[in-house]
């Protein structure tokens, strides 16, 4: 199915055209819809590069089609090289966004960063040693890792790693490791493929070919398009983290919104176990542990709040019984298994 076309009668007029270099290796694609307040400091991110020799192009595709582009707001974006600002005609919804701003793109390499995330300084420097090890393969995905960071109001706060996990992390941040079926299956972590911001790497012309992003698996399609496009492209993953992953507190720290993470969750497994034999029998074997331990992950939100999260809160949307010591074997097994795939590629690769 062609995505591309269902929004094919809606116009994105470009309201601020700060050039386009031909021969720009990358573009830096934000979908956005009015967050103008975290959006200049995603675009700062971009140009506090240190200096290389890889050009690029930025592309930013509202979908708040009321956004009046007044005098101010085009002296804040003359700022930044090679800027192309897009207001859809009308809200195309996030997945037709996404669409269009891939089909606005002008090199074949698209970098996907979320409207309130950064890149770190040395993004670019780094994405030339990625495309070295690559060696032109045939790649569809890159999933560039993140810092968790909460935007309290302005005060920043980031997440502190283990000794080990810090030093891992920056001996070998310019690493990258394959993923593939088999993997993501067994880990049982199919949001590894989804959520593509940070710098995240997107070949254009794959995801052009699987026919773009469908709402047909929303809110997950980020994670089933890639999970389908594994079967002709290679993925893979960076080991160290390229940005800042910020978590607004008055937004991701509310109850509702933790409601919907884990439907969203629940959606994304059970679509993708009908795409893969040993995915579902991953899944059906340990569901319950895998909501456990979500939930555990949803807990790190609310910390500054005061908020207790427990197992019961979210019985409306999936009860179980919290099992400690299969979900401690669970979480093990898939440590090891990850750890020592990571340490095989890293240092035999």
């Amino acid at each position: 199915m062609n995505n591309f076309q269902i929004n094919s009668n809606v116009k994105s007029i470009l309201v601020f055209d700060g050039g386009n270099d031909k021969n720009a290796f990358v573009t830096f694609l934000i979908p956005t819809f009015g967050r103008y307040d975290t959006l200049f400091r995603t675009l700062d991110s971009i140009s506090n590069q240190k200096q290389v020799d890889v050009s690029y192009n930025i592309i930013v595709i509202d979908n708040n089609s009321d956004l009046t582009c007044d005098e101010g707001f085009v002296i804040l974006l003359r700022k930044y090289r090679n800027l192309r600002y897009y207001v859809n005609e009308k809200n195309i919804g996030m997945f037709g966004n996404w669409n269009r701003g891939i089909e606005l793109s002008t090199t074949k390499i698209i970098s996907m960063i979320h409207d309130d995330d950064t890149i770190f300084s040395d993004y670019l420097i780094r994405l030339k040693k990625i495309f070295k090890q690559l060696n032109c393969q045939n790649f569809c995905y890159i999933k560039t890792r993140s810092t968790n960071a909460l935007d309290d109001e302005g005060k920043i706060s980031v997440k502190k790693y283990s000794f080990l996990k810090k030093f891992v992390k920056k001996m070998f941040k310019s690493k990258i490791i394959p993923l593939n079926k088999k993997y993501v299956d067994y880990v049982g972590d199919y949001g590894i493929l989804g959520a593509p911001s940070c710098g995240t790497i997107l070949n254009k012309e794959a995801i052009i070919s699987a026919g773009g992003y469908s709402n047909e698996y929303y809110p997950s399609s980020d994670a089933v398009i890639f999970f389908n496009l594994l079967d002709k492209y290679k993925a893979f993953e960076t080991i160290g983290d390229f940005g800042y992953r910020f978590y607004g507190k008055n937004e991701s720290c509310k109850f509702e919104t933790m409601q919907g993470f884990l439907k969203q969750y629940l959606f994304m497994q059970d679509k993708l176990a009908t795409l893969s034999k040993h995915g579902k029998k991953i899944i059906t074997k340990y569901k319950d542990v895998q909501v456990q331990l979500y939930i555990d992950n949803l807990k790190q939100f609310p910390e500054s709040s005061g908020m207790k999260i427990r197992y019961d809160s979210f019985k409306d949307i999936y009860c179980f019984e919290p099992k400690t010591f299969k979900c401690f074997c669970f979480k093990l097994k898939k440590k090891i298994y990850r750890s020592l795939y990571m340490f095989i590629y890293t240092l035999f690769m």
